[in-house]
């Protein structure tokens, strides 16, 4: 894991370097001019008003400001550049983001909305200004230098003001680290809960669950609160020790000069100068405390991609198209599990299946018809074994080339932002012609053509809400807009009344009939007598049925379960 780890940031260094050099290019000229203002006031102190000169004046007052314009534009592109930064970034990790979970290696459903939160916050942490600090510090030393040539005790006295607030703000990140840490868990715990309630809304209304779902998020948030204002307390508390000693530090600096211009040692600018310098030398660490916050929750995200990102590194060389596959389903001791199950749902077993078959899985609720489907699909990778079409592994082959030939409904259908035809036609991957085919051929089109906008109508979770049933009509149009080789359906029926469920059936029959390889997991009796062939899986195990075998043993066990049993009754 470290060596993928180093990798990943190896990656990153080379991406940003180009960028933090520009940046620190950038950074070197800004600082460098943050002392036209003290040497000028030097000058106008120790020679203008000693030699009341007007010329004198109004020419430094020309060149002093010419250098703060160049200062501005320094820092425009100081944080230009940054911005530049955060973009690059942010187009690496959302690609390793959908990379990871497009490859089945996702923890959870949630995860890819994690990992580009995280990379949201990362360049929010690029963009805002609180980077900038960490490219001023190097240059303390410089303004400590400075003071040090005005005078050596001057020098001594930025010295010991750096140390102290340095070491103010070691404590600082020691104290509020852990509890903001641990603060940002439960509100992404929160989040996820939120999110799950608006998802499911129906169910927690209809079983009255929002009272209680409403207490356990306020629980979670009160105890992220709680850990928040802890650590904001002590936050606040080093920020304004830090504050107030920067404060006194400059007290002490025009003391100390004031001391110095008494003893002829130093020029009575130096004073005001001196402390000007003192000021830009402390402000990096005031700056770095004030955001400490949005440091924290930066640095948070950071370590959370480079945990969970840094195996989809991998460049990935473009390959090249296939033609249409043979239709011909090959599985070579195959077992199942769920996406990071370490046992198999479904064991080993061996099949072959030619085009225009029509394979029915069936089995009792659990037994992993659907893990079963997700991995004949490519969705899932095998937990043993593999899976051929037309003579090329399944999880071998780009998930973009292989998608055209694979038809997949799942039993609950979520259509994405867009219209109608922007999900049947897969975002532009089939013609509006062969889309509108798609829809006739699935028996969806009366139900396209009777919405507001008819293909054209907005879906998704700003569009018009479709019911469970016409969104698996138009599910089952965006699988076969491609015409697949292996269409493969979960429960098809589930939602649909008898007149769109028959014309499921003569749907199915006709893509079997056009050669494609048709499986669908269903306990259906009507999907079931369509069928040529039959899987069952008992006992983790898959036994291969006729229709014939599998109505007689139905209604064998319906006889059993009928006769009342001895003692019974």
């Amino acid at each position: 894991m470290k060596g993928v780890q180093r990798a990943l940031r190896i990656r990153i260094q080379k991406t940003l370097r180009p960028y933090w050099v520009a940046a620190f290019l950038f950074s070197i000229i800004s600082n460098v001019l943050l002392l036209v203002s003290p040497i000028y006031m030097l000058q106008i102190y120790d020679r203008v008003m000693t030699s009341g000169s007007m010329d004198t004046l109004i020419w430094l007052s020309v060149i002093a400001v010419f250098l703060m314009t160049v200062y501005a534009a320094a820092e425009g592109g100081r944080r230009r550049i940054l911005s530049l930064a955060a973009d690059r970034l942010g187009q690496l990790f959302a690609e390793l983001s959908f990379r990871r979970f497009q490859d089945g290696s996702a923890d959870g459903d949630l995860e890819l909305g994690r990992n580009l939160a995280d990379t949201s916050r990362v360049q929010q942490l690029y963009m805002s200004s609180t980077l900038t600090p960490f490219l001023d510090i190097p240059f303390t030393p410089l303004f400590i230098l400075v003071m040090y040539i005005v005078h050596p005790l001057l020098g001594y006295c930025g010295i010991v003001g750096g140390v102290l607030m340095l070491t103010f703000s070691l404590f600082a990140d020691r104290a509020t680290r852990e509890r903001s840490e641990h603060a940002a868990e439960l509100q992404a715990v929160g989040a996820n809960l939120a999110t799950s309630i608006q998802r499911e809304w129906s169910t927690v209304a209809a079983m009255g669950l929002g009272k209680r779902l409403q207490d356990r998020y306020m629980e979670i948030q009160v105890a992220a609160q709680d850990l928040l204002l802890e650590a904001t307390g002590k936050e606040g508390g080093y920020s304004a020790l830090i504050r107030s000693s920067r404060q006194i530090l400059q007290i002490l600096m025009l003391g100390l000069g004031a001391g110095l211009a008494l003893s002829q040692e130093i020029s009575s600018g130096s004073i005001v100068a001196g402390t000007i310098v003192l000021s830009r030398a402390l402000a990096p660490i005031d700056q770095i405390v004030g955001s400490w916050r949005a440091l924290t929750r930066g640095r948070e995200a950071w370590r959370g991609l480079m945990e969970r990102l840094p195996g989809m590194l991998d460049d990935r060389a473009e390959t090249t198209c296939l033609l249409r596959p043979e239709p011909k389903l090959v599985i070579d001791r195959l077992a199942c599990a769920p996406r990071n199950g370490k046992r198999p749902l479904v064991h080993s077993f061996n099949l072959t299946v030619e085009g225009g078959c029509i394979l029915v899985v069936t089995g009792v609720i659990g037994a992993g018809k659907t893990t079963l489907l997700e991995t004949l699909a490519g969705a899932l990778g095998p937990h043993d074994g593999t899976v051929s079409l037309g003579g090329r592994t399944l999880h071998e082959w780009p998930a973009d080339d292989r998608g055209r030939y694979v038809g997949y409904v799942p039993q609950r259908v979520n259509l994405f932002q867009g219209t109608v035809m922007d999900n049947v036609t897969r975002y532009g991957e089939v013609t509006p012609e062969e889309g509108m085919r798609a829809l006739q051929a699935a028996g969806a089109l009366p139900t396209v053509l009777g919405l507001p906008d008819g293909p054209d109508t907005n879906v998704g979770p700003q569009g018009v809400q479709l019911s469970a049933g016409q969104r698996q009509l138009i599910g089952l149009a965006e699988a076969l807009s491609t015409n697949p080789v292996l269409l493969l359906l979960d429960e098809p029926t589930a939602n649909l009344d008898a007149t769109s469920a028959m014309a499921l059936l003569q749907c199915l029959r006709n893509a079997a009939a056009s050669g494609a390889i048709v499986i669908a997991a269903t306990h259906d009796w009507r999907v079931i007598r369509a069928a040529n062939a039959i899987l069952n899986i008992q006992n983790r195990t898959i036994q291969r049925k006729t229709p014939t075998e599998f109505f007689e043993e139905e209604r064998a066990l319906q006889v059993r379960l009928a006769v009342p049993q001895r003692g019974t009754a």
